[in-house]
């Protein structure tokens, strides 16, 4: 990117990394293989991973579009599962910036929905969309990201949602029981808490200790490892040709969770313009997905009539919180100009 030219800075700062991005304001693409990711861990606060990158570009921007993985309020945010704040006015006082924008990243996702085409995702639930009917997004992480889009004439606009943050409701008694179990550790069970990586271990421990399922050395090895790769390890054997039995149950069931999740929310909505699911670790499940959520989500009789013509897709565009934060500030700078 030129020197001084006019520069947008696009951020995606999620529970466990955070991927930059800077584009010329008036763009009308993100430069995906320029993409710089950071891992939270080695970073005390939003601000300071911001100045790395800012350093490193050699390019002070004059905007600064920041998606986080927590609500946005007034132009302020703390992220849900990290202990960083952001605010629009510091940011744009550190930064000297023309103008910062703060977005829930489920809500960058929701501003980037409209615009997929047929390419960009995977269909888990074949269906007819309504013209013009509300849509749901989902992006189970280190949280339960969610939004919802409608349209109203021409324009869609998306809205953000803390459904993630409502109360878990079972839907079949497993998942009363881990419900029971969860309640054990948590004064309150969301559901995010089941329904996402920090959820996958959840559910790993109850199966664990059900003593229903047979426990392996490898089963013992994931058990030891620090909580922050423990979900990555049950996922890679879950997904493996040398599974275990414990691994494969944990994510029958998380996946039946978040097909649970998908309908229910969905029905909230009357999401007739489908649901699409994105993120990371719904990636890394597609070939699971593609195989089961199907049958689960389509399990209730009761939904059946409300909802036997809704679709579900997996999103597999590249960056898509990132390219939706980008729409949303091409919005805001439009706005102010």
């Amino acid at each position: 990117m030129r020197t001084g030219e006019r520069t947008l800075l696009i951020a995606d700062i999620g529970g466990t990394k955070t991927d930059i991005v800077g584009v010329p304001v008036g763009g009308d693409a993100l430069p995906g293989s320029e993409v710089t990711t950071f891992s939270n861990s080695e970073f005390s606060g939003a601000e300071d991973v911001l100045d790395r990158y800012v350093a490193e570009a050699g390019n002070r921007p004059r905007f600064a579009c920041i998606a986080v993985a927590g609500p946005v309020v007034h132009g302020a945010a703390r992220l849900t599962n990290l202990a960083w704040n952001l605010d629009t006015r510091q940011l744009a006082k550190r930064y000297s910036l023309d103008g910062a924008f703060l977005i829930n990243d489920a809500h960058a996702l929701g501003c980037v929905v409209p615009r997929l085409r047929v390419a960009d995702f995977t269909t888990l639930v074949p269906g007819a969309a309504a013209p013009g009917g509300t849509m749901l997004v989902l992006s189970p992480g280190t949280g339960l990201g969610m939004s919802f889009v409608t349209r109203t004439g021409n324009r869609y606009r998306a809205f953000p949602s803390e459904g993630g943050n409502a109360a878990f409701a079972p839907a079949t008694p497993e998942q009363l029981e881990i419900l029971r179990f969860t309640s054990g550790e948590l004064d309150v069970v969301r559901v995010e808490d089941l329904c996402s990586g920090p959820g996958i271990q959840r559910i790993y421990r109850f199966l664990q200790e059900s003593g229903r399922y047979r426990v392996s050395d490898d089963d013992i090895r994931i058990s030891a490892v620090p909580d922050d790769v423990r979900t990555a390890e049950i996922v890679a054997s879950a997904i493996s040709g040398e599974t275990t039995e414990l691994c494969r149950e944990t994510l029958r069931l998380f996946i039946e969770i978040l097909a649970d999740v998908t309908r229910n929310s969905a029905l909230s909505l009357m999401a007739t313009g489908g649901a699409f699911i994105a993120g990371r670790l719904p990636l890394r499940l597609r070939a699971q997905l593609v195989g089961t959520f199907g049958s689960v989500f389509a399990g209730s009789v009761r939904s059946r009539t409300l909802t036997p013509d809704m679709p579900v897709h997996l999103v597999t565009k590249p960056c898509p919180v990132l390219e939706g934060a980008f729409w949303y500030a091409m919005e805001k700078i439009g706005a102010t100009e």
